[in-house]
């Protein structure tokens, strides 16, 4: 056991920097984990970033000078972790705004293979007619339900590489860029597509099938006579 719960909180996440650091994020914000005794034990934290949208972050990325955090609404960037160590510069939500109250809502960041930035959100973040793709060669150009976007590091660029997912949480990529991820569990009701809980592998461009309960087909109608 690294640190106590009273040390951690409610974190919902973490996350290792260059340096080996960990920081771990709360229903407030990010915190760095700091080993006053040096002796592999954390006895405090010191904040980084509050006060983030909704009801807190769900994911967390260090990339060289930039700090990613996923908020209940979508990405937010932060600058200035390796420059100024902790007083960082808040750049705002980079990107689309998603739905801000969604079961679903934006989940895990990561960096991939080619140095891009990848953000998976759930079922009901996307929000339907807004625009999600800047990027000319985006896989998929409307996307719906559970979705990947694949990122440029300074948020300008953004691509759908496969939607259609339930609710999938964290993201995950092996050393040929393939994506990976959970889906959670089973939800109420179904829908056209549901499966149970599983793990994922996104096809680039691949659509995954969910399809939300209103957007079902009309049942079958019994033929008589």
């Amino acid at each position: 056991q690294l640190a106590s719960n009273v040390v951690v909180g409610g974190a919902t996440s973490v996350a290792v920097d260059v340096d080996g650091r960990v920081l771990v994020l709360d229903r407030q914000g990010v915190r760095r984990m700091v080993d006053q005794d040096k002796d592999g034990v954390f006895e405090t934290s010191e904040a980084l970033v509050s006060n983030i949208s909704g009801q807190g972050p769900q994911g967390l990325l260090v990339y060289g000078d930039r700090l990613y955090v996923v908020g209940a609404d979508g990405l937010y960037l932060f600058e200035g972790y390796t420059t100024t160590n902790k007083t960082l510069m808040a750049r705002g939500r980079i990107g689309p705004l998603f739905h801000p109250d969604a079961e679903g809502g934006p989940r895990g960041v990561m960096r991939g293979v080619d140095n891009h930035v990848y953000l998976v959100v759930g079922h009901q973040a996307v929000i339907p007619g807004a625009n999600y793709v800047t990027g000319a060669h985006s896989a998929v150009r409307a996307p719906h339900g559970g979705s990947v976007f694949r990122i440029s590091p300074d948020g300008q660029q953004w691509e759908c590489v496969g939607h259609g997912g339930l609710n999938p949480m964290g993201l995950a990529m092996n050393r040929q860029g393939e994506l990976f991820s959970t889906d959670q569990e089973a939800i109420q009701g179904g829908g056209v597509g549901h499966r149970p809980a599983r793990v994922s592998h996104w096809v680039y461009g691949g659509d995954q099938g969910w399809r939300e309960p209103r957007e079902a087909a009309p049942a079958a109608q019994a033929v008589t006579g």
